[in-house]
């Protein structure tokens, strides 16, 4: 498996001090969206557990500074627990849109490195998750 990158740009196995960064960066995208309005529509913000035997990879992207935008994401199991996470970062490249899809992509591809079967995908992307179904 491949080594997941932190929001500060080193390699980080900790899956403990990834998912602390992975939920700091969710909590601050989440500010920046209220601030800037920058996604559009969202979906409430409550989760739920997958039926047993299932996992859900929850995903999300937004923008860090003016012109730095990153995606994450997070797999739980039908406990809350966390089975893997991940953040990336990189300059602008288009817009929240962008950035939920780049997000939910990320996520797929660590799910299927891992060969995590039984996955249930949910983001608060109102625009994407429409276009998916």
């Amino acid at each position: 498996m491949q080594e997941t990158t932190s929001l500060f740009g080193h390699a980080d196995k900790s899956l403990s001090t990834l998912s602390q960064r992975v939920i700091s960066f969710v909590h601050n995208y989440r500010a920046a969206q209220e601030r800037d309005h920058v996604a559009g529509p969202s979906l409430p913000p409550s989760w739920t557990p997958p039926t047993v035997g299932f996992y859900k990879l929850n995903f999300d992207g937004g923008r860090l500074r003016e012109s730095s935008w990153g995606h994450d994401f997070v797999i739980l199991t039908h406990l809350g627990d966390i089975t893997l996470a991940g953040v990336e970062q990189g300059p602008n490249c288009g817009g929240p849109l962008i950035e939920e899809g780049r997000a939910c992509l990320l996520g797929l591809r660590y799910a299927k490195e891992v060969e995590i079967a039984n996955l249930i995908v949910e983001g608060d992307c109102l625009t994407l998750i429409s276009s998916s179904s």
